[in-house]
C-alpha cells in the first residue's frame, strides 16, 4: 500500500528513468517478500524500515497484525527524509 506522496514520487522517478524504475519495483517486490529485512530508523522514524536502492531510499512500515506494507516515501536520500 502506498502514501499517496510515496505513490506520485515512484511514478515520477520511474517515468524519467526506467531502470530506476525496474530496480525500485524489484525492491518494493522484495520487501513484500520479506518485510522485516529493510533496516530499522531511529528517531523521527521509529518504527519504520528502510530498503536502500542506490542513492534512493524506500521508507515503510510493516503492521504484521493485518498483513500491511505501508510505503510512506520513495525518493533520493538527500530528500527522503524530509
Amino acid at each position: 500500500m502506498f502514501a499517496k506522496r510515496a505513490e506520485r514520487e515512484f511514478d515520477r522517478l520511474a517515468r524519467s528513468d526506467r531502470s530506476l524504475g525496474k530496480r525500485l519495483a524489484t525492491a518494493i517486490e522484495r520487501i513484500a517478500a520479506d518485510p522485516d529485512s529493510g533496516e530499522l530508523l531511529t528517531g523521527d522514524f521509529k518504527g519504520y524500515r528502510k530498503r536502500r536502492v542506490g542513492d534512493y531510499r524506500i521508507i515503510y512500515r510493516v503492521e504484521h497484525a493485518r498483513l500491511i506494507i505501508y510505503i510512506i516515501a520513495v525518493d533520493h536520500r538527500s530528500d527522503v527524509y524530509r
